[in-house]
């Protein structure tokens, strides 16, 4: 989620009641959302940063992204199998 999204994930409603009231945005809200907005999203996104902090359970390497989705639809869509089979184990 980028720092925009965020910030109206979290604080959109109270702006959008504010905005309806017409009454200003309070100053402890105007610094929920400068906090909100000043954590680093962008490189929270970045899939190596959120692999190496245990986010992710894999990264494969674009080239391999068919063989990785048909070997994973395969796993889920066998018959007969009714152990929790990890990706890991691939």
């Amino acid at each position: 989620m980028e720092g925009d999204s965020a910030v109206q994930a979290i604080h959109g409603p109270e702006l959008e009641r504010l905005k309806a009231e017409g009454q200003p945005v309070p100053d402890d809200l105007k610094e929920r959302i400068e906090r909100t907005s000043a954590t680093d999203y962008d490189r929270w996104l970045d899939a190596r940063y959120a692999a190496a902090r245990g986010h992710v359970d894999a990264l494969i390497d674009p080239l391999e992204t068919r063989r990785a989705l048909r070997s994973h639809w395969e796993i889920a869509t066998a018959r007969g199998h009714r152990e929790h089979l990890a990706l890991e184990t691939l």
